[in-house]
């Protein structure tokens, strides 16, 4: 009977999947972009649709040997120290990230215990609530750079794109409550209102508390804030956010506070799995794999630091925000030495809401990806199936996986080197001549030396 219940609830995630995914290449078609122009609230439309789709697979059984299984595991370990007082972070790999959604967590267990819902369900429901928020945002940020009535069908995009669909419906991963939260704080300083620093510094700071990587692109929005002292408040509002829900913590957990920084700094996903540290897993064979990820560890933030470096300056130089973040972020993703797949998601909503080529091109490339991933074929069950013994041998998956990590890298490298090397060329050239002194007259040779002396003095 188990066997029958998880074979249907493949085919129904497979399907359901399919069918989101070709109303997604519907919303690029001109006949229901102009439909979705002509629809009455069409960005709340955009965050039901956005629910809807995420929902369905959420309710639907995995296979036991889901390598999902395990962060659903985590967060039930996690919800059960929260309930019963102890600090979550003794819990060794189970919640490397700042406390705040560990309460959410605690919040799903006790539900679940008092009502019929189902844990895997409420633990979702954060990122579900927080990607309906984004197709919304998504869309809110298209109608502000152009009134050509595309905005709904960008909107309507993000709510069915794959990406965030197999992450945050099928793997219940919760990258969605700080991309919506950063990408929230963009909009507050897009829009000019009155204490947008302050507002926009709550938001980033609360991103920041959920899982750390937005500390890493909050230094571009200083770009958007003109006067010193707004910048110094926007940077005081992330740190005391940040410092209130360790202060939290603290109260809940003698001690765990300290504990929770350390283990969130030290965090740096899966190692040899992407970029790099799989090349050099690959060169030290697999007798030595161990020494390799060792090694790509301690790199890792020499790397990161100095990629970092270099995009900010780039970042600096471009005109439109939505490419600004994307840059730091490709520079996360070109250099990082661990990776876990749902990081692909950080992206989509900045990439769709930039409305450039690059957007839809990032969606469909990092998409099939994903998709390659969960629907098993790199040789690891994620999600909701298992393709890999019977069409795709394992180095095909990994040679795609390093295929597109190569393409990521080199779109962020060509950028800050063009960016870069551009502003060098136009500043050497706008450079004034350098000053010379008064020519002298040049005297005939007829004129004595007394002469010539009285002459130039």
């Amino acid at each position: 009977m188990s066997g029958c219940r998880v074979s249907i609830s493949i085919v129904a995630g497979i399907s359901w999947f399919a069918l989101s995914l070709f109303a997604f290449c519907l919303c690029w078609t001109p006949p229901v972009r102009r439909r979705l122009s002509r629809t009455r609230r069409a960005f709340a439309l955009a965050a039901g649709v956005a629910a809807a789709v995420r929902i369905v697979p959420a309710l639907l059984p995995l296979p036991a040997e889901a390598l999902v299984q395990w962060d659903l595991e985590s967060y039930r370990l996690v919800s059960a120290a929260v309930l019963a007082g102890r600090d979550v972070y003794d819990v060794t790999g189970r919640y490397p990230y700042l406390p705040m959604h560990l309460y959410a967590l605690g919040a799903a267990g006790w539900v679940a215990a008092h009502t019929p819902l189902p844990f895997e369900l409420l633990v979702r429901l954060p990122g579900i609530a927080a990607d309906a928020g984004l197709a919304a945002m998504v869309g809110v940020a298209t109608a502000r750079q152009s009134k050509d009535g595309a905005a709904p069908s960008y909107a309507m995009a993000y709510a069915l794109n794959p990406i965030t669909l197999l992450v945050t419906g099928y793997h219940g991963q919760f990258d969605a409550v700080p991309v919506a939260l950063l990408f929230a704080g963009w909009l507050v300083l897009v829009s000019d209102a009155r204490r947008a620093p302050i507002l926009a510094g709550l938001l980033v700071g609360l991103a920041v508390a959920e899982k750390s990587w937005p500390a890493l692109v909050a230094p571009i929005f200083l770009l958007r804030i003109e006067r010193m002292r707004d910048r110094i408040a926007y940077y005081a509002i992330i740190c005391f956010t940040v410092a209130a829900v360790l202060a939290v913590y603290e109260l809940w957990v003698s001690g765990g506070a300290l504990h929770a920084v350390r283990t969130a700094s030290e965090y740096q996903g899966y190692l040899g799995a992407w970029g790099y540290s799989a090349v050099l897993v690959r060169l030290a064979g697999p007798n030595h794999s161990a020494i390799a990820t060792a090694e790509a560890a301690r790199l890792g933030p020499l790397l990161l630091a100095t990629a970092l470096g270099l995009a900010y300056l780039a970042a600096s130089q471009l005109r439109r925000d939505t490419d600004r973040i994307a840059l730091i972020i490709a520079a996360m993703y070109a250099v990082t030495c661990g990776w876990g797949v749902h990081w692909l998601a950080w992206m989509a909503p900045f990439a769709l809401a930039s409305r450039r080529r690059w957007g839809p091109a990032y969606i469909a490339v990092a998409g099939s990806y994903v998709s390659v991933t969960y629907l098993g074929f790199g040789a690891w069950t994620w999600g909701f199936a298992w393709f890999t013994d019977s069409l795709a041998p394992i180095s095909w998956a990994k040679d795609a996986e390093m295929l597109l990590w190569l393409s990521l890298a080199l779109a962020a490298a060509g950028t800050i080197a063009a960016v870069l090397g551009f502003r060098a060329i136009d500043h050497f050239r706008r450079r004034p001549p350098a000053k010379r002194g008064p020519r002298r007259r040049r005297m005939p040779p007829s004129v004595t030396p007394s002469e010539r002396a009285t002459v130039h003095a």
